[in-house]
């Protein structure tokens, strides 16, 4: 479930995914999948939940970010995946 409320008219194929590399202060750090370099985000602008490697992204309307528990779960599940694979051909 997405964070942040019902966002059904919106499909997880358009949204353009930032990931939270840390915080600092009262921003946290985010980097845009597919490009180069960080983007300084309020805290107090991100859905409740998110921590550093979460999934965000943003409502244009709203100009709020949330957090998608789903998405982030996927992606961590794809990562343990590769380096289990990393692991094992080191062995």
């Amino acid at each position: 479930m997405v964070n942040g409320g019902d966002r059904a008219n919106e499909t997880a194929d358009a949204r353009i995914y930032l990931t939270i590399d840390r915080f600092e202060g009262d921003y946290a750090v985010c980097e845009r999948e597919g490009a180069d370099g960080y983007i300084n985000i309020q805290k107090k602008l991100i859905g409740a939940g998110a921590s550093e490697g979460a999934l965000i992204y943003a409502d244009p309307v709203s100009g709020r970010y949330y957090f998608d528990e789903e998405a982030t779960a996927r992606r961590t599940a794809q990562i343990r995946g590769l380096a289990d694979k990393l692991w094992k051909r080191a062995e």
